[in-house]
């Protein structure tokens, strides 16, 4: 709780103005910027999360998903090596491209949803657009492996990333191994920090925050299965 420097009345710590006289309790924050914000989820998660509840626009969250959709998309056809029914490298490319933003955006609303009401079910509190954007930058470490980590892929197996003939650990085994640790080390990341920003906004404990949590990747591996057979 947030004590009112003005009238002392307790409030709550994601309110910038006091309930009471109106007076301000904190900053405010008016848009978040996607590079200080992007890089506060990773050197302080805590504090980056508090301020992306107060912010009053959640900027670049829309882009956030997107990104990711596009990596979760080349997940699901990596996964199903679907390289050869799609007509190769070209194809899948493209599809990750045009389809994962969509499937990115509508997967955070999905989650999002899923997440605030399972929370409140828990006790926990915030607003659907608090989560959307916690769900989305928390995703940070997932669009790093897109921008980084997935060209490198693609310049050294080309093709035959989506493939099986012949599969990308033969061609290059230590290059291949390190690359999908990277990618496993992020996601996994990104899984941690969307535990911590459902504790930290919707003031639960870190009991009921896992439970919340766990929804999100049985969603994701909903999907994925779904895709695959698709």
């Amino acid at each position: 709780m947030l004590t009112c420097p003005v009238c002392g009345e307790p409030n709550d710590d994601f309110l910038v103005v006091c309930t009471s006289c109106k007076g301000f309790i904190q900053s405010r924050v008016d848009t978040l910027d996607l590079f200080r914000t992007s890089w506060g989820m990773l050197e302080s998660p805590k504090s980056t999360l508090h301020r992306i509840a107060i912010a009053r626009y959640k900027n670049f969250w829309i882009f956030l998903s997107a990104v990711f959709g596009v990596g979760a998309t080349y997940a699901i056809l990596w996964y199903g090596n679907m390289g050869a029914r799609l007509g190769g490298l070209g194809s899948c490319l493209a599809i990750g491209v045009l389809l994962g933003p969509v499937l990115g955006v509508a997967f955070v609303v999905l989650a999002s949803m899923t997440t605030r009401l399972i929370s409140q079910l828990l006790g926990g509190r915030s607003t659907q657009r608090t989560t959307m954007a916690v769900l989305a930058y928390s995703m940070v470490p997932i669009a790093i492996s897109v921008v980084l980590v997935f060209p490198v892929e693609v310049a050294v197996f080309g093709k035959f990333l989506f493939d099986q003939n012949p599969p990308p650990q033969v061609i290059d085994y230590a290059a291949y191994v390190t690359l999908v640790a990277m990618d496993a080390i992020l996601a996994l990341w990104s899984l941690v920090l969307m535990c911590v920003g459902i504790q930290v906004t919707h003031r639960m404990t870190w009991g009921r925050a896992f439970v919340s949590f766990l929804s999100i990747p049985a969603l994701a591996l909903g999907i994925l299965m779904l895709g695959i057979r698709i």
